[in-house]
């Protein structure tokens, strides 16, 4: 690959946040709508967590579509060529320095391997780092490293277990069940009866395979999809928590607050980019 041009991750971004911690460099990036990125390639495997807006990584021919809650994993030197989508992209993103060894030798597989994984915990992680990033204080640097840690623990045991290229029919299907339909009214009897299984059975299943609860997995979901429409969009706060599915915003800001540490007011302020929606508050 002599050839092919090295560049770093934040090749054709306009804003961005980036933070060096021993061996670990921790980045937030935005990227603009439209955006087409000729093929090149990067010195270190890159984990990258899409928490807001769409875009692809070409890889061998083969599209990989990132959407928020994606993990995208490339090797270090893989070439590709990126494509971005009418809203752009809100990337955290983490190169390793290989000579931490140490840090990186559990999750070699991970990282040493084109991956392209759904995990809430780690969504929800990146999302806590991009608000380190844009208001960093003394305890910033303790905090990027642990979660940036996490998410690699998190996501590596994702990659290892053999469970999930096993998983009954069924249980594939309750998964897309709960990404179909993580606004509306939803039980857990409700659930097993169009799976055609007991309760008991779905609720236990679930949480193996997907490491979560089933209620807590679509209560990350709607956090996840609010998330994204505080930072594109300009509706207002008490309709996003209607539309994510609460009764009403004070319970919505009791939940997101659980979620990401911080008000949906407090949250929309603090992670608006100039590629996305104008800077304008509301309640």
């Amino acid at each position: 690959m002599a050839h092919a041009q090295r560049k770093p991750v934040t090749f054709g971004s306009p804003t961005f946040r980036t933070h060096n911690l021993r061996g670990l460099e921790i980045s937030d990036i935005g990227f603009p709508a439209g955006l087409e990125l000729p093929r090149h390639v990067h010195e270190r495997a890159v984990f990258a967590v899409t928490i807001a807006g769409d875009w692809d990584s070409v890889m061998c021919g083969r599209p990989q579509t990132c959407s928020p809650g994606t993990i995208l994993t490339e090797p270090a030197g893989q070439l590709h060529a990126n494509h971005f989508g009418s809203r752009g992209a809100r990337v955290v993103l983490i190169h390793a320095d290989p000579v931490r060894e140490e840090l990186l030798k559990p999750c070699r597989r991970l990282l040493d391997e084109v991956n392209l994984i759904r995990q809430p915990e780690v969504t929800a992680l990146a999302r806590a780092i991009a608000a380190e990033l844009a208001a960093p204080d003394p305890l910033t640097g303790l905090a990027l490293e642990s979660a940036s840690l996490e998410m690699f623990l998190v996501a590596a045991r994702a990659v290892n277990v053999p469970l999930r290229n096993s998983l009954p029919v069924w249980l594939q299907r309750a998964r897309e069940l709960a990404h179909d339909s993580f606004r509306s009214e939803w039980s857990l009897s409700g659930f097993a009866s169009q799976l055609g299984v007991h309760p008991a059975h779905l609720a236990r299943a679930f949480r193996r395979a997907y490491q979560l609860p089933i209620g807590a997995y679509i209560r990350r979901l709607r956090m996840q999809w609010a998330a994204e429409q505080l930072v594109w969009s300009d509706v207002p706060i008490s309709v996003v928590a209607l539309e994510a599915g609460f009764t009403d915003q004070s319970h919505f800001t009791r939940a997101f607050v659980k979620f990401s540490g911080s008000t949906p007011a407090a949250y929309r302020r603090l992670l608006r980019t100039p590629s996305g929606a104008r800077n304008r508050e509301s309640s």
